[in-house]
């Protein structure tokens, strides 16, 4: 630190990095902000929001809600248990072990979910591919929705759901047995809805251009990769 001439200070920077790390009570309120820097935070166990904007976020073990974005970074959320709403710009977004509503959005980046036990899962991306693989509750509402990317669904196989999908240039891949309406083709472009099992679920899976495949829990598309 020095002085001028009329008696003011004047910080020096030193140009290097800066390294926070803080330990706080379990179900302690986290808020959590980043300019160029990473976010981690484990076993908070309790409200966590967490944002940066060339940074990575990853954040686990959370058992309320979470709200983690990153604008040119990724976004990883892992065995949360409450509400959760990630996004990112030009990252990917993982969501791994989650029990938890989602709603999970990128522009650029990938979206996978594993391991997901939810009723309510909602995805969006415009030029990356979307991965889910999870449970599908009696009643729950589920949307995936990507233009240019692949939307893969890796379902158990006793599932039981509506299904309502929709493609213009890309093919559509099912490992469980679809049944179209009269009037409705895959060269149609048109939107169409099949039923597997018991049809308690809504299942929305749209691409524009590209593929949506349907996986069955030991299928051959479970075993077969893009």
């Amino acid at each position: 630190m020095e002085t001028d001439g009329s008696g003011r200070q004047r910080h020096r920077g030193s140009g290097g990095d800066a390294r926070y790390e803080v330990t706080v009570p379990r179900g302690t309120r986290l808020v959590l902000e980043a300019v160029s820097g990473d976010i981690l935070a484990t076993g908070v166990g309790g409200e966590v929001e967490a944002q940066s904007v060339s940074g990575n976020v990853d954040v686990s073990d959370a058992s309320r809600d979470a709200t983690l974005s990153a604008v040119s970074g990724s976004v990883r959320a892992a065995n949360i248990s409450g509400d959760l709403h990630v996004e990112s710009v030009s990252g990917d977004v993982t969501v791994q072990g989650a029990i938890a509503e989602i709603h999970a959005e990128s522009v650029s980046g990938r979206i996978s979910l594993q391991g997901i036990r939810s009723s309510s899962v909602r995805t969006e991306t415009v030029s990356g591919s979307l991965t889910y693989s999870g449970s599908i509750d009696a009643g729950g509402r589920y949307t995936f929705d990507t233009h240019s990317g692949t939307v893969r669904l890796n379902l158990p196989a006793n599932v039981g759901a509506v299904f309502s999908v929709q493609t213009f240039s890309g093919d559509i891949d099912s490992d469980f047995p679809v049944t179209m309406q009269p009037g409705q083709g895959r060269g149609s472009h048109d939107r169409f809805e099949f039923t597997i099992g018991d049809g308690k679920a809504k299942v929305s899976a749209e691409s524009f251009s590209g593929r949506i495949i349907i996986n069955r829990a030991g299928g051959a598309n479970d075993r077969r990769q893009d």
